[in-house]
């Protein structure tokens, strides 16, 4: 198969939409497919080996979709267009009035011909509650007929996590159908153990025995539920360490009391990530619509079998109370007493983390997306 997948975001690009669209195009590659991943101007890593990778010109406005148009007609048969549709990656980055609304992308889709065009949302729209302001409400209205536009052009509708599904619901015709897509694990998934020990001694300071560890970007929806938790934790509990991964975490950490317990490793790479996680005795990731599968910094510890503490809300699946995979709780301020019990519990933590890893491997994995990608008609 040809592969095109078409991106808003690439490494060095952050965060998920740029790390899937660079490990899923290096999956399907090792598979044996052929795969071109097309996206705006930037200065980009080297792809993987097997991957080529397109820059447009222009980020996917006129003068990019003609060059894109140029590029699907030399691609032979059999083949594909894979679009991983995050609204505001595949909009204008500049000189527009919509920066961030991909209204020019989302009509030219649906003209594309004589390739079938696949559509995976990240995201689908943007969402406003009864009682929003007036500019969300506005969003939320074009942000919806970009989204109707694209579904009317995919053959195939896959979706990050279940709670798109109903957006999407109402634009499909006969025939369509959404399917689930989890994300999976953009770090390593194996640490071997000596280098888990090794970073784990490296960790520990004075008097601490367990560490508590949280992987993600530090953004304020997550840090106004996290700090008041990590605060407790330090307050109540010295024996336990924390350990911050991820950008933004430094200048996090800052705010803390107690330094001397707290590690922020600002941005590391994929295998390093891995090593930092996998040396914590549990992951707390706090969310404020809840766990879900879109969320990468939980698939990074269901992988590595590490067991994840976070809590239930409007975009949490049923498969995490089905499988027990995650130790949940009903809202995130209540995260404090599941992380006491499961610290005070080592059975409990050693059998979350276990069902963690072989839902992961089951379920999630990016071999398992790869399989089920190719294996489509």
């Amino acid at each position: 198969m040809n592969w095109v997948l078409i991106t808003g975001a690439y490494p060095p690009d952050t965060g998920g939409l740029a790390d899937y669209t660079a490990v899923l195009a290096r999956e399907l590659a090792h598979q044996g497919d052929v795969v071109t991943v097309v996206t705006g101007p930037l200065v980009a890593n080297p792809p993987a080996d097997g991957v080529r990778l397109v820059t447009l010109s222009d980020h996917f406005n006129r003068r990019g979709l003609a060059e894109l148009a140029a590029l699907l007609a030399t691609i032979p048969e059999p083949r594909r267009l894979f679009v991983q549709y995050v609204p505001q990656a595949l909009g204008p980055r500049s000189s527009s009035r919509f920066k961030g609304l991909p209204f020019r992308f989302t009509w030219w889709l649906r003209g594309v011909q004589g390739i079938p065009v696949w559509t995976m949302f990240h995201e689908a729209k943007v969402v406003a509650p009864p009682g929003s302001p007036l500019s969300r409400r506005l969003l939320s209205f074009l942000t919806a007929k970009m989204l109707g536009w694209t579904v009317a052009a995919s053959q195939r509708i896959f979706v990050a996590m279940e709670a798109w599904a109903p957006h999407i619901g109402h634009h499909l015709s006969d025939g369509q159908r959404v399917e689930y897509l989890p994300i999976p694990s953009n770090i390593a998934t194996v640490v071997d153990e000596p280098q888990r020990a090794r970073t784990r001694a490296g960790l520990l300071n004075g008097h601490a025995r367990a560490i508590i560890g949280h992987f993600g970007t530090f953004s304020s929806e997550v840090t106004d539920l996290l700090e008041p938790l990590i605060r407790r934790s330090l307050v109540e509990h010295p024996d336990r360490q924390i350990l911050l991964v991820g950008d933004g975490s430094q200048e996090f950490a800052r705010a803390l009391p107690h330094p001397q317990l707290v590690t922020a490793t600002g941005r590391l790479d994929a295998n390093a990530v891995a090593s930092h996680l996998s040396a914590c005795d549990l992951m707390l990731q706090p969310f404020p619509d809840g766990a879900s599968t879109r969320r990468g910094s939980i698939m990074a510890g269901l992988a590595l079998g590490v067991p994840v503490v976070s809590n239930l809300g409007e975009a949490s699946e049923s498969i995490w109370q089905n499988e027990r995979a995650l130790a949940l709780a009903p809202n995130a301020e209540d995260l404090g007493d599941v992380v006491d019990r499961l610290l005070a519990s080592p059975a409990e933590r050693i059998a979350i983390g276990q069902r963690g890893r072989q839902l992961y491997e089951e379920q999630f994995s990016l071999a398992h997306t790869a399989r089920l990608l190719r294996n489509q008609p």
